[in-house]
């Protein structure tokens, strides 16, 4: 007489990853064999556990958890029983699919039962062993825990930070690693000079990536690690190669580019990051990023405005001031062509240009006597045509600057002997009025941070010095302190909203380049001059962010510098 007996192996792996695997054992003689019934369990939801091992299992012995951990189910794709005297059970799994399989007889009394759970390149990831006692016409019914397995051919290496990188107190980096144990949650430590600094996170997912939010407490350091380990065995770690540095105030110095020579009073940088310089009766333009320079165009001498400035559209049209003419050049300056400006004065000088975000093209003309139709023109067709829009009520009124607001509306900033020296338009340029409530004097500087402050520095007494105004120009203040004069070489914003504000370099002692804000201006402190030659003939004129987050420098007879690395590393 012959007796079948199930031998019944059961494994969820994950709350998707499920298998169920049916083994028979035939009896020869009764007593000979015997049963084992195995329930392995690996959860991370009671809920769904219980739901799953009810449709699966028959019967379930111990549901366990693993809480927080994730599912090893990404990493397991086999399964490995040996149980001595039956054919070994090599079982492929993936996620949602059950296994079924029939093996032949296992033997009585006290069996070493082993799982082995392998990865896809056949490496084991986890092992767990029992002793079983198998009775005659008896099923045993053992449990392997999912704590009990233990982790096999652990691993941790980290990708970033691994050295060299320069990331800034304040902002949020991802820390990135690669890991053999999906389920087994790890400890990242940040260590500054081989001793831990700060816990990162205690007991995290290893997921292989963890969003940083950088303290703006910790302190700048070039000597920084982080150390990814195992929590469940801390002698499974990474450490990152080599040091990376934690800034505050970004590491940069300042170098000679290869233009040594001129007063540059513009600099501009088209969509292929090209730069050009107007420099006194020239322009020119570095296809290098300021290594090498080139004189461009075919611009007369006796024409060419002394205090060209440059604007540069979105498609790569550049405009430049001539004198009493706007150049236009659509093949990188190459060649050029005139834009057409009706005015009843044509010996007016046009002393600014500046491009609106929606693409209109505003410039700023000389108002003298006698002309009634200079001021501020506009063009909408990307500067091939301007029309007259707006004269100031004064002669020998300048508009030096154009600012634009997200929300549509414009700011210009003059230079005049009378009361009013910024306007404000909210119609897209049609009708201008005044917003210079307190100010006098002549504006040389006019910029909007991203909060919307508009911030201008007025050239000429009685109002000389720094102001901002938060109510789209009803009111002025100082800022600064008191203690920050001019800003004559221009102002520049990084995309972390730090603005740089560059000085002159005459009377000055101590001297410094210009000082640099992280709060919209409130407060400022000096902007590294490592590297900057302190004499006036380097004393700043005109500055550029490029998209790159450097910084370029027009001087005053020494044509252009640069920072030597970024002064903003982004997020």
């Amino acid at each position: 007489m012959r007796i079948t007996k199930s031998l019944k192996l059961s494994f969820i792996l994950g709350v998707l990853f499920a298998f169920h695997l049916t083994c028979s054992s035939d009896f020869g003689e009764p007593g000979e064999l015997g049963s084992i019934s195995f329930d392995i369990i690996f959860n991370n939801d009671s809920s769904q556990s219980s739901k799953q091992s009810h449709d699966l299992i028959d019967p379930v012995k111990d549901v366990i958890k693993i809480t927080k951990a994730k599912s090893i189910s990404s990493d397991i794709t086999r399964l490995i029983i040996i149980i001595p005297g039956v054919d070994t059970v090599d079982v492929n799994v993936s996620p949602g699919k059950t296994v079924s399989e029939t093996i032949g007889g296992v033997p009585v009394g006290q069996q070493i039962i082993k799982v082995y759970l392998k990865n896809i390149v056949g490496e084991i990831l986890y092992t767990q062993e029992q002793t079983v006692k198998v009775k005659p016409g008896e099923i045993s019914s053992p449990s392997f825990a999912a704590e009990d397995f233990i982790p096999q051919n652990q691993f941790i290496e980290i990708i970033d930070p691994n050295g060299g990188e320069i990331w800034g107190l304040g902002t949020t980096k991802d820390i990135l690693w690669n890991s053999s144990h999906s389920n087994l949650n790890v400890k990242i430590a940040l260590f500054s000079g081989g001793t831990i600094s700060q816990t990162i996170a205690a007991d995290e997912s290893n997921n292989g990536s963890y969003s940083w939010d950088i303290s703006s407490e910790l302190d700048a350091g070039t000597d920084y690690t982080v150390r990814v380990s195992s929590v469940n065995d801390i002698s499974v770690y990474d450490e990152s190669d080599e040091n990376f540095t934690l800034y505050d105030t970004p590491p940069f110095a300042w170098t000679q580019t290869g233009l040594k020579y001129g007063t540059v009073y513009d600099l501009a940088i088209n969509p292929q990051g090209h730069i050009f310089a107007g420099v006194s009766l020239k322009l020119w333009r570095s296809v290098d990023f300021g290594s090498t320079w080139q004189i461009i165009g075919d611009f007369d001498p006796n024409g060419f405005n002394q205090r060209e400035r440059i604007a540069i559209t979105k498609s790569g049209r550049i405009l430049v001031t001539e004198n009493t003419k706007i150049r236009i050049s659509d093949d990188n300056g190459n060649t050029w062509s005139y834009a057409n400006m009706e005015t009843n004065h044509s010996f007016e000088r046009v002393h600014t240009i500046a491009i609106a975000p929606n693409g209109n093209i505003y410039a700023g003309r000389l108002q003298d006597w006698g002309c009634t139709t200079c001021g501020i023109f506009k063009s909408t067709d990307g500067g091939n045509n301007f029309s007259w829009v707006f004269q100031a009520p004064h002669e020998d009124e300048v508009f030096v600057r154009f600012a634009f607001k997200p929300d549509g509306q414009i700011f210009a900033g003059a230079v005049s002997w009378n009361d009013h020296q910024m306007y404000r338009s909210i119609d897209d340029g049609s009708s201008w009025n005044y917003a210079d409530t307190f100010l006098q004097g002549g504006v040389d500087e006019l910029i909007i941070t991203n909060s919307g402050r508009i911030l201008v520095d007025m050239s000429i007494s009685p109002s000389r010095g720094f102001y901002a105004s938060d109510d789209d120009g009803s009111s002025w203040y100082r800022i600064g302190n008191n203690t920050i004069e001019r800003f004559s070489g221009g102002i520049v914003i990084d995309e972390n909203h730090t603005i740089y504000a560059f000085k002159s370099l005459w009377d000055c002692s101590p001297c410094e380049i210009g000082y640099r804000s992280n709060d919209d201006g409130e407060s400022w402190v000096p902007i590294s001059k490592e590297g900057y030659p302190l004499d006036t003939d380097h004393s700043p004129v005109s500055s550029l962010m490029t998209p790159s987050q450097h910084i370029f420098i027009g001087t005053e007879g020494s044509g252009v510098l640069r920072t030597t690395s970024r002064v903003y590393f982004g997020n």
